[in-house]
């Protein structure tokens, strides 16, 4: 099994693609479903309770765990001193703490 976030969208849907074509089992950890993914399960990274859901029906898939992708991503192109406080906090959850959660939730 093939895990990727974001992989409803931009880079983590093509490299799900590629899998899914490589006839590997894909799941997709994102806001929106993906085309490209057997499994979707729905998950805002920067929400814990919603990452502890996911990382449950992640286990109860009970099939190996063959990659993990992190392709989900918050981002700005603002300059830094442009930026409020709420996107810094809102890139962080997802980019940082939202995905560390997760794989620490699936290790082993």
């Amino acid at each position: 099994m093939i895990i990727i976030t974001g992989a409803s969208d931009g880079l983590g849907l093509a490299i799900a693609t590629l899998y899914k074509n490589a006839g590997k089992e894909v799941v997709n950890i994102s806001r929106s479903k993906s085309s490209a993914a057997d499994v979707n399960i729905g998950c805002d990274l920067m929400i814990s309770s919603q990452v502890s859901e996911a990382i449950e029906q992640i286990i109860a898939i009970n099939k190996p765990i063959e990659a993990f992708i992190s392709s989900a991503a918050v981002v700005s192109y603002e300059e830094i001193d442009c930026l409020s406080v709420n996107e810094i906090e809102k890139m962080f959850k997802t980019n940082v703490t939202g995905m560390m959660q997760l794989v620490s939730g699936l290790l082993p």
